[in-house]
């Protein structure tokens, strides 16, 4: 049973690991206001995602047979408890390590949504500025 949960573990820091490295893209992408790489980056987003939700029901399923629970006490049952059920010190060093790359993505992804915001509102602001029609820019009207 703590192999098959050792390779879930595994499995999601991958995931989160690449959903971490994605979001430090984007970061750059939206202070360079790169569209194109945005595109790619929230593609890459959705299937990293999907992926960890699919991987995430694996494991709640694999939880709910090897341990004889329900789909309720499978979801809500911490990993910590699973360990410390287990007596596994491998499976508390996943835990840690989920735990700060969680955090580490929930950083960036606030991180992103404030650059996001700046940018939509620079678009805005200039948008605004050449659409008036009393203003002028090399002494010309616009």
């Amino acid at each position: 049973m703590e192999k098959k949960l050792i390779q879930y573990l595994e499995h999601i820091e991958k995931l989160l690991d690449g959903m971490v490295e994605l979001a430090e893209r984007q970061q750059i992408a939206l202070i360079r206001i790169d569209i194109k790489e945005l595109e790619q980056i929230t593609a890459y987003q959705v299937n990293f995602a999907k992926n960890l939700r699919e991987t995430e029901q694996q494991r709640i399923k694999f939880l709910m047979t090897a341990l004889n629970l329900n789909f309720k006490d499978a979801t809500s049952l911490p990993i910590s408890l699973i360990a410390k059920k287990l007596n596994s010190p491998v499976v508390r060093e996943y835990k840690d390590k989920l735990s700060k790359l969680t955090l580490k993505l929930q950083t960036l992804n606030s991180a992103n949504r404030i650059l996001s915001t700046r940018a939509s509102t620079s678009v805005k602001e200039i948008f605004n500025v050449f659409s008036k029609n009393s203003n002028h820019v090399c002494n010309v009207k616009i």
